[in-house]
């Protein structure tokens, strides 16, 4: 599903959410989430709120139906915090593919992050079944 900013008919922002499995491993459950990729502002419109805006509009299909959204970032961690999402331990993510020997973390970039704030998990990791998106 892409979320698309114009601004008198010009593409200025785009989101991208889309439906992944994953197992909440304290429940022992799977649980069909939103992940968020490709988040982009025409540099000649940055610092305008466009980002920020179709993030916006993503986070509204949580809130919506109730979902949790996981993803990672790198430098704009501050813009989705303001946004209400809250930075995950990494260690709250894993791959338990059989591709996956070497045990490496799911997420290469540096910040996991979650919305809602509430779904947090406490009693185990979130299983994401393969490499992060």
């Amino acid at each position: 599903h892409w979320h698309i900013g114009r601004v008198d008919g010009v593409v200025v922002a785009v989101a991208k959410t889309a439906e992944v499995t994953v197992t909440l491993t304290s429940e022992g459950r799977q649980e069909t989430i939103l992940t968020l990729a490709g988040v982009a502002t025409d540099p000649r419109r940055a610092g305008k709120g466009y980002g920020s805006a179709v993030v916006k509009a993503a986070l509204a299909r949580c809130d919506a139906d109730g979902r949790m959204m996981v993803f990672q970032t790198g430098d704009a961690l501050p813009m989705y915090l303001k946004l209400g999402c809250v930075e995950l331990d990494h260690a709250l993510t894993i791959n338990t593919r059989q591709d996956n020997k070497d045990g490496k973390r799911p997420f290469s970039d540096y910040h996991a992050v979650m919305y809602p704030p509430n779904r947090v998990p406490t009693g185990g990791p979130i299983d994401l079944h393969g490499p992060g998106w």
